[in-house]
């Protein structure tokens, strides 16, 4: 999402193909997401917390940190001239194939977004929290018009002129060289808070490590100071 809003900010054509993943409004009643993270205990959250604990494998929501911190929004990178498209079904030659699936994507979002924002609304009466009034953010609103146009089933990268293809799949890390180190069946390190099967061997930075927030800057500076 950020790659593709900083290209396009550049000047050159994006196409954008999407995937099921939540977004986060950046500001809310007055604070920042952040804020409402620490605040109601959402980035303290465990994996034993969650409802599901295959939670903790989900995607980072849609934010942004640059320019102090946005929304960001498939709509919106629509407004901006990004054209979006359902998940990326195969590849043969120069022909991409592609799922139907960007309606749904799409609502996905926004509804993670709405949710959240119901979330903190009970939040704060609950507690009394005297915050302003919320604000309506254009890049969160939903684009009617966007979802009423004909969903493209392939694309002809010769066609279309795209020479450069970005894969913004994520990564993983190979853990194999350390003899002895217990791992799980993802190929991830067995670890207590951050403490391996290996004496004084640690790790930080890691999603769910402690929390929520562990793979955070926020979480990972917090959890190295309590090792001190």
């Amino acid at each position: 999402m950020q790659i593709a809003e900083e290209l396009i900010e550049a000047g050159r054509p994006v196409y954008l193909c999407t995937s099921k993943v939540g977004r986060s409004i950046r500001q809310y009643r007055g604070r920042d997401v952040l804020y409402w993270g620490r605040a109601t205990g959402n980035l303290c959250q465990t994996v034993a917390d969650l409802e599901d604990p295959n939670m903790q494998f989900a995607a980072q929501p849609q934010v942004s940190g640059t320019r102090g911190g946005h929304t960001i929004s498939l709509q919106q990178l629509a407004r901006d001239g990004v054209v979006l498209l359902g998940g990326l079904k195969g590849v043969s030659g120069d022909q991409i194939s592609l799922m139907e699936n960007l309606v749904e994507n799409c609502d996905f979002a926004d509804g993670v977004s709405q949710r959240r924002r119901v979330q903190l609304d009970a939040f704060m009466e609950k507690i009394g929290i005297d915050a302003p009034p919320a604000v309506a953010d254009p890049v969160d609103a939903p684009n009617q018009a966007l979802m009423s146009e004909p969903v493209r089933e392939s694309l002809d990268l010769k066609q279309e002129g795209i020479g450069t293809v970005i894969w913004c799949t994520g990564f993983t890390a190979d853990f194999s060289w350390i003899q002895g180190l217990e791992l799980t069946s993802r190929g991830a390190p067995v670890h207590t808070s951050g403490a391996s099967s290996i004496p004084g061997l640690y790790f930080n930075g890691f999603p769910w490590l402690r929390n929520r927030a562990s793979g955070l800057i926020y979480g990972g500076v917090r959890y190295s100071i309590s090792l001190r």
